[in-house]
């Protein structure tokens, strides 16, 4: 009900029907809407440090950056269908309101994911497969953040917002494509990242 109306939308009513049990029950439990609310956000950061442990970790390199874009795009593709949908339509009820809670996950979210970011970032310019300007890992963050975002946002519904050219394994692969040369990559380290899909089709890395 709270990622549906948001907290001023949601009556107190209504959750007790969705729930199954009498308005009385809950305010046995919590003393407020505000209580339940918080017991929801928490309940909402269990859930994302549960998505961040089934994400993985990635190599120091390269080839690490493209997998963590695989991962963070065919995430964001699942929509209404990844374990985190819920979680993420209170995210947009946040950002509608006073941007607290939004603030507090996004905040979350980039801090536990900068370190491997700049530890594939650093091995990948060793490497040299970068290119052109370098792109703070910060920014690389926040901006992957509302790519990410707007992707599930805009699959939240059926059909999706956004109507793409192509299947979704052509969609992913050319966000990767784009992502990749935005933060500096080399086309020809994108394109070996891709040889062994060309050369036998694998199943996409699951996030």
């Amino acid at each position: 009900m709270f990622a549906e109306y948001g907290f001023d939308g949601a009556k107190s009513q209504q959750i007790a029907a969705a729930a199954g049990v009498s308005e009385a029950l809950i305010y046995r439990h919590f003393p407020s809407k505000e209580a339940l609310y918080r017991a929801v956000l928490r309940r909402a950061v269990l859930s994302q440090n549960q998505s961040i442990a089934a994400f993985g970790s990635v190599a120091p390199s390269a080839r690490g950056l493209l997998e963590m874009l695989e991962r963070s795009i065919g995430y964001a593709m699942k929509g209404s269908e990844s374990p985190n949908a819920d979680g993420m339509r209170l995210i947009y009820g946040s950002l509608a309101r006073d941007g607290n809670y939004a603030r507090l996950i996004y905040r979350r979210s980039k801090r536990l994911a900068l370190p491997e970011l700049r530890a594939a970032l650093a091995a990948a310019h060793a490497e040299g497969a970068l290119e052109g300007e370098p792109v703070a890992p910060e920014n690389i963050s926040n901006l992957m953040s509302q790519i990410v975002s707007m992707i599930i946002a805009s699959r939240l519904q059926t059909p999706p917002v956004f109507a793409g050219a192509g299947d979704d394994a052509s969609q992913l692969r050319e966000m990767i494509w784009f992502c990749a040369r935005g933060i500096g990559l080399r086309s020809e380290v994108i394109q070996r990242y891709f040889a062994p899909i060309e050369a036998e089709p694998r199943e996409m890395s699951a996030p």
